[in-house]
């Protein structure tokens, strides 16, 4: 008899169909069980194991064994005339046919109640949890504010907010930044665009309802691939149960994505406080967050009121020291007058909480306007470690890293490069992005997610702010006084855009429309001052010096303005004053087992090598200019594409008196737009090329670009 034949007498293969349509039945049944009784989703996959893993065996058995009237035997010792594998096989047929028609039940059911889209649950259940483990990335919507007059907006973002930093503690799981999450507020886009647009598998969103002193939130999380919900719950609690309530919202939602993960996370006790002082501060961190003149002062006004109720409350510490950081730069306060109310807010906060995130980040800001760059980067990798999905810290990082020659442009790409991943629709960490793209020779795709900016978000200023800038970098003035012009229509309180007209207008050598635009600005903040451009000639250039050293004077420890006054001397020709300012501030770069010159250096180390030439200083001008070259040639390997930095390029060619490399890259400067003419007219290194026909050449073309530019503007009435 052949093999099969045997196979077939012995029932081997009714057993394996057998076999196989029971299991299928037993995991239905424990799918249920599991869901049912709450168990881990390893049980499911226990009970498959032990099911696959017992097909073989019973191949075996029904091949070795015979069931008889006896009992069970061994094949062998049953005689053929007695053998009952046909009574057998009728029996299995029977229960083979029997299972089919429950298994044809079963899917009949399952599809005729199917839903065409899954019914929202009430309870905390996880619902069709298959493969919800491989779920790598989420992004927090913020929440709806469904109460009578829209009076919990702040609370609504608030607990997104509060959400969205508690599930970033989660290792394996990216959380999209809350700039591009909150970006969807107030649309109707589908959950499916939503988790295409910012990459991510996942979706929380819910509502926020106030009834009295009674809140009802609804929360649930949706799966993007097939808007199925993975869990929900609504919550009727008290007003002051918000903190509870982001706790058990966090730890549902990461329990359902990591199971088997035993550690939930939640907020820090800092970040407890009264329900007054909670929304003082939600209001606040709302409002630093549009920089903008007005927004900024209110946020300062929140701030303190969540400090006079509770002094203890770390986040509102940071949130003050960090809107009085940007009241210099978008508001008329001076950087000097607040510059110990913010470090006396990073202390008390940290004091308060030495985990908290956004204390390290104004930490981080402080220490890079002071000039301390490793302090500076030290603070912002802690602040990072402690939030990794905070893009706009990503981008902080990035500015400082780039000051530091040992860490190039690598790790300042990759970071700026991150922080677009987390928070697209974020204008700050867009605009940031572009102007790398563009410096790595991508003008083209920069100003393509410039653009994208603008269509994302047309009336407020920032987007407008991000284009300008490019605009400026590569000589395109007249474009982009047309953008600072839009920007103004959505910002006309701000000093920022008058002052960056006057400069464009400047540059194109329209002293008296400069003069009008600086006096715009100067009526929205009175500190502001002429830039060093205004003086270059030679009959202004001691108004540079004695206005640089007035502001040195009022703030004698800030490197900027010693930088400042140093490049004063330096257009006027105090080559002696220049080396006493100056050299102790690369006192290490010159010792006599020097350190690398770094990035921020690079003013500094511009003056004292030109001047130390003029003197005679010559170790320290060789040992400058090789740092210089080799900075320039780390940059040059990166791809670097710059006006700006083709010019630095001539300069360093000009301390080697290399006539045919100054013109080169002078022409290539101009080339990529450079327009600055005032600076080849009088900056000290150019004096010996004034005569040649080339330079003249070069800085004529200058002259007619910015005669086209200046007529285009003057044509449109500007």
């Amino acid at each position: 008899m052949s093999l099969f034949a045997e196979l077939r007498r012995r029932n081997v293969f009714r057993v394996a169909i057998a076999y196989i349509v029971l299991a299928w039945l037993i995991l239905q049944v424990g799918d249920v069980l599991v869901d049912t009784l709450e168990l881990p989703a390893v049980w499911g996959k226990g009970l498959l194991a032990v099911l696959v893993l017992g097909f073989i065996p019973a191949l075996i058995i029904s091949w070795v064994y015979e069931l008889t009237p006896q009992g069970i035997k061994k094949e062998s010792d049953v005689a053929r005339p007695d053998s009952r594998t046909s009574v057998t096989a009728r029996k299995l047929d029977i229960s083979i046919l029997i299972m089919m028609v429950v298994v044809v039940v079963l899917l009949a059911i399952r599809e005729f109640r199917a839903p065409s889209t899954p019914p929202i649950n009430t309870d905390s259940s996880v619902q069709d949890l298959t493969d919800i483990t491989t779920i790598d990335s989420i992004a927090v919507l913020a929440f709806a504010d469904f109460s009578q007059g829209g009076e919990q907006e702040h609370l609504a973002v608030g607990l997104s907010d509060a959400l969205l930093h508690i599930l970033a503690q989660i290792p394996d799981l990216r959380v999209s930044a809350r700039t591009s999450s909150f970006s969807y507020r107030g649309t109707e886009t589908s959950i499916a665009t939503i988790g295409q647009e910012l990459g991510v598998a996942a979706v929380l969103e819910g509502s926020v309802q106030r009834s009295g002193d009674t809140l009802r939130i609804i929360a649930q999380l949706i799966r993007v691939s097939d808007q199925s919900h993975l869990w929900s719950k609504t919550f009727d609690r008290p007003r002051g149960d918000i903190f509870a309530i982001q706790d058990e919202i966090a730890a549902a939602v990461a329990s359902a994505l990591r199971p088997t993960d035993n550690e939930q996370p939640e907020l820090s006790p800092s970040d407890r406080t009264s329900v007054a002082a909670h929304e003082h501060y939600l209001r606040g961190n709302q409002l630093w967050r549009q920089r903008s003149e007005s927004a900024i002062e209110a946020a300062i006004d929140e701030f303190e009121a969540a400090i006079a109720l509770d002094p203890n409350y770390a986040p509102a510490h940071a949130g003050l020291a960090i809107a009085y950081r940007f009241s210099g730069g978008y508001g008329h306060r001076a950087h000097r007058d607040v510059q110990l109310l913010i470090e006396r807010e990073i202390a008390t906060a940290l004091a308060i909480d030495p985990a908290l995130s956004l204390a390290y980040g104004v930490k981080g800001l402080q220490l890079g306007d002071m000039g301390r760059v490793d302090e500076a980067i030290t603070a912002l990798r802690k602040g990072l470690d402690l939030n990794p999905s905070d893009a706009t810290m990503h981008v902080w990082l990035a500015n400082q890293v780039n000051k530091k020659s040992e860490f190039g442009w690598d790790e300042y790409s990759r970071l700026l490069q991150r922080a677009f991943e987390l928070d697209p629709r974020n204008m700050f960490v867009l605009g940031e992005y572009a102007l790398d793209l563009s410096m790595l020779g991508d003008y083209e795709g920069a100003m393509t997610v410039l653009r994208q900016g603008i269509a994302l978000e047309p009336d407020v200023p920032r987007p407008y702010n991000n284009l300008a800038r490019l605009h400026e970098r590569f000589g395109h003035l007249d474009d982009a006084v047309r953008v600072r012009l839009a920007e103004i229509e959505r910002a006309p309180d701000s000093f920022a855009p008058y002052s960056f007209i006057s400069f464009s207008l400047l540059q194109l050598e329209d002293e008296e429309a400069a003069q009008l635009w600086l006096d715009r600005a100067l009526q929205r903040k009175s500190s502001l001052y002429h830039p060093s451009y205004w003086f270059l000639r030679r009959d202004k250039v001691a108004d540079l010096v004695d206005m640089m050293q007035g502001r040195l004077l009022q703030s004698p420890d800030d490197p900027r303005r010693l930088d400042a006054l140093c490049e004063a001397h330096l257009l006027a020709r105090n080559y002696q004053q220049v080396w006493s300012l100056c050299a102790d501030q690369l006192t290490e770069v010159l010792a006599p087992e020097p350190r690398p010159l770094e990035s921020h250096e690079l003013g500094f180390a511009v003056y004292l090598s030109w001047a130390g030439q003029a003197l005679g200083e010559d170790a320290a001008f060789e040992r400058l200019s090789g740092e210089m070259k080799r900075l320039a040639h780390a940059a040059n390997s990166k791809g670097a594409y710059d006006p700006g930095f083709e010019y630095f390029k001539a300069f360093l060619a000009a301390l080697s008196n290399d006539r045919e490399q100054v013109l080169a890259q002078l022409r290539k400067a101009v080339d990529m737009g450079f327009m600055r003419v005032r600076q080849l007219e009088f900056e000290p290194w150019w004096d010996a090329y004034r005569d040649d026909p080339e330079f003249q050449a070069i800085v004529a073309d200058i002259r007619q670009r910015q005669s086209q530019q200046r007529n285009a503007l003057r044509a449109e009435g500007i």
